[in-house]
């Protein structure tokens, strides 16, 4: 045990080791609240009707679910290039947790706010699904701290890597 620790030389503090572990969680557990809100949501779409026959046929909800639905993909895409990089990620100064969260508790918030949408008048009846899973998605955005906060810090991350001649601005 302590030859693997010694192995991996611990260059961050532990509170930063910490607090890249919650963001790591709430980005993915706000992946997996937002599929199962638009699962949800699209069957709700499926099965209701008005004169024009499901509601799902609508252009409107098709545009904004494909949407959901590739931006779900592209959470996945960050989620397994930070898990095949984990080890070397979580030690590193660089800071992939940090989007990850505001990206997927965003992701989790739209999708429930769907979900309650397609539900109609019982989506907000305290006691439903959709009501639920839009209130902890709601709290999911302010585990470790407020996404303004955080974007504000990747923000300032930004353009101190811009000014520094790290990254590429485009303006």
């Amino acid at each position: 045990m302590a030859k693997e620790i010694k192995k991996y030389k611990i260059s961050v503090n532990v509170q930063d080791y910490v607090l890249r572990n919650a963001r790591l969680f709430a980005g993915a557990s706000g992946l997996g609240m937002g599929l199962a809100s638009l699962i949800a949501a699209t069957k709700n779409l499926q099965v209701k009707k008005n004169a024009k026959g499901p509601l799902l046929s609508q252009a409107d909800w098709q545009i904004r679910i494909s949407e959901l639905y590739l931006r779900a993909m592209a959470l996945k895409g960050m989620l397994k290039s930070i898990e095949g990089e984990y080890l070397t990620l979580i030690h590193s100064q660089e800071d992939r947790f940090t989007p990850l969260k505001i990206l997927g508790t965003q992701f989790a918030i739209d999708c429930s706010e769907l979900l309650v949408k397609s539900m109609g008048a019982e989506g907000y009846e305290e006691s439903s699904f959709a009501n639920r899973m839009w209130r902890e998605s709601i709290a999911g955005e302010f585990i470790e701290g407020g996404n303004v906060v955080l974007k504000m810090k990747c923000a300032q991350d930004w353009i101190r890597s811009v000014l520094s001649g790290d990254s590429y601005a485009p303006f």
